[in-house]
């Protein structure tokens, strides 16, 4: 009886050491979890852009982001630009299957008086790694004016770096 009841209470002790075991582990799955599964594209990355004629694919320029997304399907976009030209630069995205992600971006244009001149909306399909600290990309960027008729398309590929806060 004394033996039963003492097996018992060591199993009690090993299943509680076993749970207490997993909610350490669980609490520092938050950051690791946004690595795997749909939104595997979750946190901040530093991303290299290209731009090119989407006609004849000569390039166009070049310049530093950071993107970052959020959980549910949102996010922005800081590119490493005049800041007076651009408005913030805002985000959708949406998981399309694996590793693969689709991004849409708006933000304003003004000139160098501080004029608006129009928008531009950016589509963009995206490709994580398996683990989850490299993506690259290509889109379209298409520019309309003030009454927002298209005007013209630019196609930006980019490659991008997980931030993970480690130096």
């Amino acid at each position: 009886m004394i033996i039963k009841r003492v097996s018992g209470i060591a199993i009690g002790v090993l299943a509680f050491s076993l749970v207490a075991q997993g909610s350490v582990v669980a609490a520092d799955a938050p950051q690791l979890k946004t690595f795997f599964g749909p939104n595997k594209i979750v946190g901040l990355w530093e991303v290299d852009v290209a731009i090119e004629n989407c006609i004849t694919g000569d390039p166009a320029g070049a310049f530093k982001a950071m993107h970052q997304y959020h959980m549910g399907g949102t996010g922005h976009v800081v590119p490493a630009t005049n800041p007076a030209s651009l408005s913030a630069h805002l985000a959708v995205w949406d998981h399309v299957r694996r590793n693969d992600y689709r991004q849409v971006v708006k933000f304003y244009r003004f000139d160098p008086t501080g004029a608006p001149v129009g928008s531009t909306v950016i589509r963009n399909e995206i490709t994580i790694n398996q683990a989850g600290t490299e993506y690259f990309g290509s889109g379209v960027a298409d520019f309309y004016d003030l009454g927002g008729n298209y005007q013209f398309s630019s196609c930006p590929s980019f490659i991008g770096t997980r931030v993970s806060g480690q130096p």
